[in-house]
């Protein structure tokens, strides 16, 4: 058995343990809603999203709120919100308007079309901000979900099982982060370190050489 066989397999072995004890400590609860609060917030937050646009629009208080919030971050004249000039270099050019503007007289006008690209500016702002806002909403409802599950699991038999799960989570946590590692490290220049960890990983019959063979990431998105 050479150095290099050794010392990836003591880099695996340990590595492992790390995931391990960091997700039987965590369980499978914390584990489960750390990844799922992320994408769940995001997906709710933008099925919501033109919804949450349109209560803005018809709601004259949230209007007065956003307009507050913008008025902090951009020049405002005679308590009208001043929409930087060069901001049309950024922005594809628009025909102008047929019909005046919803909000004509809130912002800083210079004849009709330019009071219309204003209002689709702060349209665009305002719905950023929305988005952020509705996403951090649903991640701390999922919070609050997954601290009443964790107290829930901290029942003795309960808690095993959570542990114990959360054990078998972080191991799947750290084969995914070995199989990264190794596409990425595939695509460094060859060098000494690259060519030892090549030669560990290239023992027939051992572990590192089963993970290497079966790279799940690689096989789907590498062919």
């Amino acid at each position: 058995m050479g150095s290099s066989e050794i010392g990836v397999g003591i880099i695996l072995l340990l590595s492992f343990i790390i995931f391990a004890v960091i997700g039987y400590k965590k369980g499978a609860v914390k584990k489960i809603f750390s990844v799922l609060s992320l994408f769940a917030s995001i997906i709710l937050a933008k099925l919501l999203y033109p919804f949450a646009i349109r209560a803005v629009v018809e709601s004259a208080f949230l209007k007065g709120i956003f307009s507050k919030i913008w008025s902090a971050i951009l020049p405002v004249k005679n308590n009208i919100v001043a929409i930087p000039k060069g901001i049309n270099d950024f922005l594809p050019s628009q025909p102008e308007p047929t019909a005046p503007p919803l909000f004509g007289g809130l912002y800083e006008t210079m004849g009709k079309w330019q009071d219309y690209f204003a209002q689709q500016i702060i349209s665009f702002i305002n719905g950023i901000l929305f988005f952020i806002i509705l996403y951090f909403l649903f991640r701390l409802l999922f919070k609050i979900v997954q601290q009443i599950l964790e107290y829930i699991f901290k029942l003795p038999v309960l808690n095993f099982g959570n542990r114990m799960l959360g054990l078998c989570l972080g191991g799947i946590e750290w084969l995914f982060f070995i199989w990264v590692f190794l596409i990425l490290f595939s695509l460094l220049p060859e060098s000494f370190l690259s060519l030892w960890i090549v030669e560990g990983f290239s023992k027939e019959g051992s572990i590192a050489y089963f993970i290497k063979e079966n790279n799940l990431i690689a096989l789907i998105f590498m062919g």
